[in-house]
Parts: structure tokens; sequence; C-alpha cells
């Protein structure tokens, strides 16, 4: 089997005595690969830390809000669908067949699971984020006032989770293919875009999450990019994707036209709080249950 990185300048050929490693240029971009990511929410919380009392525990406990379903689900997945998407990459470059049928599958499925899971957790922490936070965080050691302000920047924040699964299931294909040069440019460069915010004064919580979501958005758009289009072609189900995201849309739009989010002053055991995490549930559920009937891309991942 050829290196899956062989496409990159940076081969095996450049590896150390051991010879079953790879060289340290790889081993570079693979350290600034992991890193980077890390260094977003880390400056985010500096900025937020100097914007006053409480200012930066509120941010860290909105922050998990968005980071639970980030984690446990969307890049689980990516992390998941890793050894599927290295075989079908493996088989390809083998027989230099230009029918790539196993690479497409296998790209298909993350990306579609992925995206789903992003949507599913955006509706239940946009339709419900102040149940949601006082489920987790309101039990006597939170105020309600501070409750509500965690609540309003997760829910923020909670539309990061759409472009961090692109991000995710991105940074998974240029891993295999050796491109990880790009995923630390797209790294970089949403770096970059939260630094400025917090440069020119954007620090509040919720402009925060704006600027992190902006540049997660520019870092999913440097990763596919560098793809390249017919790759995109190939690998994205416009209409898997587009019927989560539009259901997600409207249940977003009838809940606050209703007023049906939670209020999380309410008491945790209040008949309230139980009915926001009932339309938290169901939210998710309705946006999983459009990927599924939209088309047959999202049965087949999680058949895989």
């Amino acid at each position: 089997m050829r290196p899956l990185y062989h496409h990159s300048k940076f081969s095996v050929s450049s590896s150390t005595t051991l010879g079953s490693l790879p060289g340290w240029r790889i081993w570079m971009w693979a350290v600034l690969g992991a890193g980077l990511p890390l260094t977003l929410p880390f400056v985010a919380r500096t900025f937020a830390s100097g914007t006053g009392e409480g200012a930066l525990a509120t941010f860290n406990y909105a922050w998990k809000l968005v980071e639970l379903p980030l984690v446990l689900a969307i890049q689980l997945v990516a992390s998941l669908a890793f050894p599927a998407i290295a075989r079908a990459y493996g088989r390809q470059t083998d027989s230099d067949n230009s029918n790539a049928d196993a690479m497409t599958a296998a790209v298909r499925g993350a990306l579609t699971l992925a995206w789903t899971l992003a949507c599913a957790a955006a509706a239940a922490l946009l339709v419900g984020a102040p149940a949601i936070a006082s489920v987790l965080f309101g039990w006597g050691r939170m105020q309600a006032s501070s409750l509500v302000q965690i609540a309003a920047w997760g829910s923020v924040g909670a539309w990061g989770l759409l472009p961090q699964a692109l991000l995710a299931v991105a940074l998974t294909i240029l891993a295999t293919i050796g491109r990880m040069r790009f995923a630390v440019l797209a790294y970089a460069l949403a770096l970059a875009v939260v630094l400025v915010a917090g440069g020119v004064g954007r620090t509040a919580g919720h402009q925060l999450m704006w600027a992190l979501n902006a540049g997660f958005l520019a870092a999913a758009v440097v990763a596919w990019g560098a793809l390249g289009v017919s790759a995109m072609r190939r690998w994205v189900p416009v209409r898997a994707l587009l019927a989560p995201f539009v259901v997600l849309m409207a249940l977003v739009a009838v809940t606050h036209w209703l007023g049906l989010a939670g209020d999380a002053s309410a008491e945790i055991s209040g008949s309230k709080q139980v009915q926001a995490l009932f339309q938290c549930a169901g939210a998710a559920l309705v946006v999983i249950a459009s990927g599924w009937f939209a088309g047959p891309a999202l049965r087949q991942a999680l058949r895989s």
C-alpha cells in the first residue's frame, strides 16, 4: 500500500532513521494541526476574562454547552470515520482506479452523520438552552441571571457547531491524504478572526461566540477549498445536508415565534423546565428524522 500522505511534498522518504516514522515536517504539521484548535477557545477566554467579574466563568460554562455535543458527537463521528476513509483511499491509490466509490461513500456517510448531529444539537440548544444550562449548572451553584447569560451565549455558540461539523470531516480527509498544512492554514485563519475581534474590542461573551463561529466558518471554507471543487461535488451530499438545516431553521423560527423557549429562572423541578427539556429532545429528534427521510445517506451512514 502506498503511504496515505504520498500526495504531500513531505513524504515518508524524509523520515528519520527509524524508517517507519514520518519525517519531522510531518510531525510539525500534525502538532500544529492538533494544537491550533485548542488555542481558539483559549484566546476567547482570555479576552472574556477582561470584561468584568464573573465573565470568564460565564463564558467557560457557555462554551461547555457547545463543547459537549462537539466532542461527544461531531468529533467522535469524524474520528470513527477515519479508518474507513483511510482504507478507501488506500484501495483507490493501490488500484490507480479513477472510480472512487468507496472513498465517496465513506466521506458522504461521515459528512451526513456529523452534519445531522450538529443540526440536532444546535436545535436542542437554540430551542431550550436555558433549560439545558439550568440542568447542567443550576443546582444551587449559580444565580438565575448568570444562567440566563450562559444560555444566551451558548445559543450563539450553537451555530458554530455547523461549520465545525464540516471542518471535522474535512480535516479527517486532509490528514488521510497528507495535506495537514492546509488544516493548519485553516485554523490559523480562524485564530486570526478571533484575535481581530478581540483586538477591536469585541470582547463581550456573545461577540466572542460570533467571532468563533466566523472563524470556524472561514476554516471550513479553507479546508474544503483545499480538497478542490471536483472533490466537493463528489463528496458533499447537498440534499442530505439541506434537509436537517431547513428543519433546524424552521424549528428555531417557530419556537421563538410561539415563545416556547425555556426559562432559566424557573425551578429545575418545575413543569416549565420539564417541558423545555422535552422540547429540546423533540427538536433534536425532528431534525434527525428529517435527515432520515430525506434520502438514504443518513440511513446508510448509521448502518456502516
